[in-house]
């Protein structure tokens, strides 16, 4: 029986410019950034709300673990999720505070 979910990706263009994002702008923390066994350039990369140890969001490079694809199809998967929802203690402020970061 399943009882909760640990990780889940979310596919993006540069795990650089992801990370920092998901964690100066949005405020998670990381939890890993290791390099891929057998591979020069991919990364585990995971990052996580600090209050909830036990989920992680993969920020997972298009070009992870697919067949060579166009620059076109590369760019429509990034930011795709089957689901990533947060929650709040303050909607508003917290709308304001992306707001005032860009988002």
């Amino acid at each position: 029986m399943i009882t909760k979910v640990t990780h889940v990706s979310v596919l993006v263009n540069d795990q650089d410019e992801a990370l920092k994002f998901y964690v100066d702008t949005l405020g998670l923390e990381k939890r890993s950034d290791d390099p891929m066994p057998g591979s020069e350039n991919q990364r585990w990369l995971t990052v996580g709300p600090k209050d909830q140890p036990d989920v992680e969001i993969i920020l997972q490079a298009t070009d992870w673990g697919v067949e060579p694809i166009t620059t076109e199809e590369r760019a429509a998967l990034v930011g795709k999720a089957p689901g990533l929802l947060f929650q709040t203690n303050d909607i508003k402020a917290d709308v304001e505070a992306l707001k005032a970061k860009g988002v």
